[in-house]
C-alpha cells in the first residue's frame, strides 16, 4: 500500500510535478484506475486512465496494481510495534510514529491515561508537536479515562481509574497546554457532566466510553457537547 504523504518528497524537494499511476486509487468517488496529478505539495486531481496526458512534463511513477489510499488518521493509539505512547521520551514517540507510517497512518492521537508520568507526558506532547519528527504526525493527545465506569473497565486495572474530579481534569489539560484534543469518560458518574462542560469549553472532544450510561444520560451528555 502506498501512502502518498510519505512518497511525495524527493531529492529535489517539493517544487516539481509528479504523475502517480495505479489501477487501484482509492478516492471519494470510489476506486479509480488512472493517475494522481501532484504539483509540489498539492494533489491537483485524480483522473481516470483515459484522461492521463500522453506527454507529461514531470516525473511519472507507475505503481501497477498497488493500492494508493488516503492517509489514515488513528485517534486511539497507545503504542505500536513495541513502542508505548505512555512515555516521557520523545524518541519513543518518534519510533512509534515511524512504525505507524509504515502501515499508512499519517496522523495520530497519542493515547494515555492515569499513570505516574501522565503530566510529564502531556507536557512533552505539547513540545513534541511544535517540531518536525519523521513518521506519522502527532495531532494531539487522547486521554482514555481515567473518569470511567469500573463496571465497564475493559482492560483497565484499578490504578487506571479514578472518580471524576474537575481539578484533576484541569491539571491534565493545563499540563498539555492545549495538546489534549480528546477525552473518553462515563457521563453517568457524578462529576463528569461538569467535566464535559469544562472540556467542551476548551475545544476538547469528549467521547462516551467505558460507560454504563442509560439512553437518557447519554443524550444529556451529547446535549452538553459530548460525542
Amino acid at each position: 500500500i502506498l501512502n502518498l504523504s510519505f512518497n511525495l518528497v524527493t531529492e529535489r524537494g517539493y517544487d516539481m510535478k509528479k504523475l502517480i499511476k495505479s489501477s487501484r486509487i482509492y478516492s471519494h468517488r470510489g476506486l479509480v484506475d488512472g493517475a494522481i496529478l501532484v504539483d509540489g505539495k498539492t494533489i491537483v486531481r485524480v483522473m481516470p486512465k483515459n484522461q492521463i496526458p500522453q506527454n507529461f512534463d514531470g516525473e511519472v511513477v507507475d505503481y501497477g496494481d498497488s493500492r494508493i489510499i488516503p492517509g489514515i488518521i488513528d485517534v486511539h493509539n497507545h503504542g505500536f510495534m513495541g513502542w508505548t505512547a505512555e512515555t516521557v521520551d520523545p524518541q519513543e514517540i518518534t519510533n512509534c510514529a515511524k512504525g505507524l507510517a509504515s502501515v499508512g497512518v499519517t496522523g495520530f492521537l497519542s493515547t494515555n491515561g492515569k499513570w505516574e508520568g501522565v503530566l510529564e507526558n502531556n507536557a512533552m506532547a505539547h513540545e513534541y508537536m511544535k517540531e518536525y519528527h519523521p513518521g506519522a504526525k502527532m495531532l494531539g493527545l487522547h486521554m482514555e479515562g481515567p473518569f470511567i465506569n469500573p463496571d465497564r473497565r475493559g482492560g483497565f486495572g484499578d490504578e487506571g481509574m479514578t472518580a471524576p474530579d474537575l481539578d484533576t481534569c484541569k491539571a491534565y489539560y493545563e499540563s498539555s497546554k492545549g495538546a489534549l484534543k480528546y477525552m473518553t469518560l462515563a457521563p453517568e458518574l457524578a462529576g463528569n457532566l461538569e467535566i464535559i462542560d469544562y472540556l467542551v469549553e476548551k475545544g476538547v472532544i469528549v467521547g462516551v466510553a467505558h460507560s454504563d450510561a442509560t439512553y437518557a444520560q447519554t443524550v444529556e451528555a451529547i446535549d452538553r457537547g459530548g460525542s
